[in-house]
């Protein structure tokens, strides 16, 4: 059985929800959904992912994961990102097992009226322009076999579903 992993990232509103709901239809697969941590600190937040990938025998969907600590911890609860140490470990451990990263992405335009049209008020416009912007550095930063993606994008579902496919070998 394959072991693969599909972790899904990016700023609140862009589709990491949307999109792990379709390919854990198309897949079979489960959905783990990554909150902020029990307790605050980076160690940890990476202590907890490790515990996530620990736990999950078979092929999966993160909704967020690694990456979504080290961008909203600093910005909303005042912790310090995670190390490079512990981003290599994940990584690391993620690569084992097959991994396909997928940010999701929009214009922070896009994302501000997704949260007014949800009438949700806690994002302002700079904590988003700095949560897409850290979220691509981090990106950036990522060994992991990645895309960037929209969730506008025609038939993003299909795509990503295919590419994993042929990473997995499913």
């Amino acid at each position: 059985m394959s072991k693969f992993v599909v972790v899904i990232e990016g700023c609140d509103k862009t589709g990491k929800s949307t999109l792990a709901g379709l390919l854990a239809k198309d897949l079979g697969w489960p959905v783990v959904k990554m909150n902020q941590p029990r307790t605050p600190g980076p160690h940890v937040a990476a202590q907890e992912c490790l515990d996530v990938l620990e736990a999950q025998k078979g092929p999966f969907i993160a909704d967020r994961f690694h990456l979504g600590e080290s961008v909203y911890g600093p910005i909303y609860r005042g912790t310090l990102p995670m190390d490079h140490v512990d981003m290599r470990l994940i990584e690391t451990r993620l690569q084992a097992r097959g991994c396909l990263l997928v940010l999701m992405t929009d214009s922070v335009k896009m994302i501000i009226a997704r949260f007014k049209a949800l009438k949700e008020d806690f994002a302002k416009e700079g904590d988003v322009r700095d949560i897409v912007e850290k979220y691509q550095v981090e990106w950036e930063r990522s060994r992991l076999a990645k895309i960037r993606a929209r969730l506008s994008s025609t038939d993003l579902a299909r795509t990503v579903v295919s590419l994993v496919r042929a990473e997995a070998e499913l």
